[in-house]
Parts: C-alpha cells; structure tokens; sequence
C-alpha cells in the first residue's frame, strides 16, 4: 500500500505539470479558434466562363457492300467456263460465266424457220394473184364439169339397164356412187373458184397474222434462252465469291458467283433515342477503322423513323467512299458525328465535376467558404464540360485540393496557372 505522504508527492507533481501547459481545456480551443471548429484549406479555383462546346457522339457498325448480289444462272446446263476468280474486279456487263449453249442455238434455228414459213403465207394472203388464180380455179371447173357430165349420162345410161334387169344391183351402186363423187368435186372445185373470184377473207388473213405473232414470240423466246446461257455482271464490282467451276452441272435460279460494289459501303448503325431530333439525312461521319489504321468521312443516308421500343435506338444507314477499295467488306467502324456547336455556354473544367449516385456537383468558393453545389451537365470534352444548371457566369469552382472538403469549410484559394 501507498503511505500516505508518497501519495500527496504524487499530486503535488501531477498539479506542477498541469500549470506548465498553459491553462485550461477552454483556453486551449479559443487558442485554437477562438471558439470555430472549422479547418482552413488552401485550393485552386477557377471562374466558371462562357465557351462553345463542339457536339460529338459516337456509333458503331460493320461496314459491307452498298450493292451485293448472288449472280444465278439464268438456264439449266453444263457450265462451259467460268471467267472470274475471288478477288478480280468487274465492269458491267462482263461475262462471268457461260453454260451449254448448243440446244438453245438449235432451238433458234427452228423458231427462225416457224417465223419465215408464217410470214410467207401471210405475204401470200396479202398479195393474192387474182387472175392467174382464178384462172386455174375455171379449169379445174371445166374439168370437174366434164367429168359429172360424164357420170351422169353413164348413171342415166346404167339405171334404164338396171330397171330392164340387165345388170346387177353392185353395178347399179357402182354408177350411183361415181356419179355422187363426180358431183362432189364439181361442187368442191365450184368453191375453190368462188375463193379465188373473191380473194382471201378478213378472217382468213387475221389468221394468219396471229400464227406470225405466236411465230415472233417463239423466236424471242428462244433468242432469250441463248442469252440466257451468257450471264453479265450487273454492275461494277468486285467478285467476293465463288461456287461453281466449268464442267458442272447447274439448275435454273442455282448460285454461281457473287459479286460485291465495294467502291461505297454502308454501315448500319444504332443511335440512342436522345439524339432522334437532330439525326438527319446529309449529317457528316467521320468513321474510324483501327484495323485499317484509316479514317474515312462519310455521309447519313437513311434514318429509321421509328424507335426500338427494347433498345430505345434507332436504325440509320452511313455510306463511306472506298474507291480505293482500301477498306476489306465487314470491316467494323466507329462513327464520330459531329453536331451542330453549343456556342457562348457555360463550362467548368471537367476536374470540377464529381459524381455522387448519379448526380454530378462541384464546390463553389462562396466568400471565403467552401460550398457544394449540384448541378446538370450537358457537352462534354476531353477538358471542359458544359454546365445546363446550377452555377453563373464569373463563380468560382475547385479544381484542385477538394479532396477533404465539407461544407462551410475556410478556403484560401488560388487561381490556377
């Protein structure tokens, strides 16, 4: 146990080494602060200043051809040759590739001949040579005349025998039926006259201009089945693939090559909805291809008028120049546009700005004070960033040394370099 006289040496030496501080706990914080909590912070500032904000936002597509076909052969058939290689370039109108053309050219020789044999009769009809024909008409007359003439008086002549019983019943039939034929071609030969005298009839000639048509119509027919074994490129291009070789066989509507206008490709891209009121049709890209270390600008070219209700983009169309064919089909691009300018609006610089749970605030130098501020952000820069609300022309905002920051805290500030 402590005696009693340690003890009080102890107090005494406790109480010595109180006075030696200075006084007491309530002198020590007005020393202090003279009665203020806060902390004293030395900061950069700058004022918040009018500037013009260029508009940028970026989309992302594959890029494939403007035009791209697969080239079919248009009639069955062996493939005689094929002209083209993946890779080789095409005018328009060059010959890709040619079937069997030997049963379309037979074909053609016999539709040329159907054409000339109605034309001839139809020429006949048209250019009828009355009298020579009419003359020959009153010969074969005569002369079926003569004959019924003559059948006759031998049919009178057999009957008065039959009737006496002198020849038989087949002998009488056999003079009733030359007489009936004698008789029909006089009539037969009466009509062919009657033709002649007249000329050929509407109908007659009608007829025979339709056999001409349908004749016309088989030649074209077959005139197309031989084009038809030729197969042109429909347009210039390039030939991005490959399917058939000569010698094979190929159906009607069967894919041989296709070809591919790479000189301008199309991008598809999808743009969020907030920008639906400004995409329109001539607005300028600038699409940049890392794998071809290029960029190229291009041009919109179709807006989709309607909004993806799952996505909340919309569908546009941007075509890019590749007449050097430097840039390869299905090449993936990323599109800059570039919008109207948001010019004299505010903007701090973007080391102002800080998120807090999806809002966005700065601290403000307020007389001396530090003081946060929320505020909308609009454009956004590399450096600086458009403020819609929340802060005037001329206040001043911390850029550097806000780390520990609290409301009311003392600034002493210094504008930045």
């Amino acid at each position: 146990m402590m005696r009693y006289g340690q003890w009080i040496a102890v107090m005494l030496l406790v109480s010595a080494l109180l006075q030696g501080c200075g006084g007491t706990d309530a002198e020590h914080l007005e020393n202090e602060g003279g009665g203020n909590n806060l902390r004293e912070h030395e900061v950069e500032v700058v004022p918040v200043e009018r500037r013009d904000f260029e508009r940028t936002f970026r989309g992302t597509g594959s890029l494939i051809p403007k035009e791209e076909a697969s080239v079919r052969a248009l009639s069955p058939g062996t493939l005689d040759v094929v002209n083209v290689e993946i890779g080789e370039p095409v005018d328009e109108g060059d010959i890709l590739f040619r079937t069997r053309q030997a049963d379309a050219r037979n074909s053609l020789r016999q539709a040329e001949a159907s054409l000339k044999t109605a034309e001839n009769r139809l020429a006949e009809l048209r250019a009828w040579s009355r009298e020579e024909e009419i003359d020959s008409a009153r010969a074969r007359v005569r002369q079926a005349r003569t004959r019924y003439d003559r059948a006759s008086d031998e049919q009178e002549r057999m009957r008065v025998l039959y009737e006496r019983g002198s020849i038989s019943d087949s002998e009488w039939e056999e003079a009733q039926a030359a007489a009936d034929s004698a008789e029909s071609d006089l009539e037969s030969a009466e009509a062919q006259l009657n033709i002649a005298e007249r000329g050929p009839t509407d109908e007659e000639i009608a007829v025979a201009e339709t056999e001409v048509e349908r004749a016309e119509a088989g030649l074209a027919q077959a005139e197309q089945a031989l084009d038809d074994t030729e197969v042109r490129a429909p347009y210039d291009g390039v030939i991005t693939g490959r399917y058939a070789k000569a010698g094979d066989f190929v159906n009607r509507g069967q894919d041989v090559v296709r070809i591919s206008a790479l000189e301008v490709l199309e991008a598809e891209m999808h743009i969020p909805e907030r920008f639906a009121g400004i995409m329109e049709k001539g607005l300028a890209v600038n699409v940049r291809l890392d794998t071809h270390d290029l960029t190229r600008e291009g041009t919109v070219v179709a807006v989709n008028q309607a909004i993806d209700r799952q996505t909340r983009t919309f569908e546009i169309k941007v075509h890019v120049p590749n007449e050097d064919l430097a840039i390869k089909a299905g090449a993936f691009g990323v599109g800059e546009f570039v919008l109207p300018a948001r010019e004299n609006v505010l903007g701090v610089p973007r080391e102002a700005l800080i998120e807090q749970e999806g809002q966005f605030y700065v601290w403000v130098a307020d007389n001396g004070e530090a003081r946060r501020q929320f505020v909308e952000r609009g454009e956004r820069h590399e450096e600086y960033v458009q403020i819609v609300e929340g802060l005037e022309e001329g206040q001043e905002v911390v850029v550097r040394g806000f780390g520990a920051l609290a409301e009311g805290d003392e600034l002493v500030t210094a504008a930045r370099d």
